[in-house]
């Protein structure tokens, strides 16, 4: 006989799980295009990584595929810091 008790338990694990695979998915792009970045403007990793934290996965996905056109970091880092003010204004 299940109680209320643990039909909330397992909601809360389903809402936890996806919880964190949303967040999995969102620190493996933000991996994948901070070593692109590195890779492509010869940057330090550290020096990238802080940066992409505040963006959503589709801006960081975004992002990865501006990254083909753009010629310097300076160009990705205004990119970045546009970005993060339309973020702020949605707020």
């Amino acid at each position: 006989m299940n109680s209320i008790a643990d039909t909330w338990i397992k909601k809360g694990e389903k809402l936890g799980i996806k919880k964190g695979v949303k967040q999995g998915v969102k620190q493996g792009y933000k991996r994948m295009v901070a070593r692109q970045m590195a890779i492509k403007f010869n940057v330090d990793l550290r020096r990238i990584m802080p940066r992409l934290n505040p963006l959503r996965s589709d801006d960081i996905m975004e992002l990865g595929a501006n990254l083909l056109t753009m010629k310097s970091f300076e160009d990705a880092y205004q990119w970045i810091n546009a970005r993060k003010k339309m973020i702020k204004m949605a707020a």
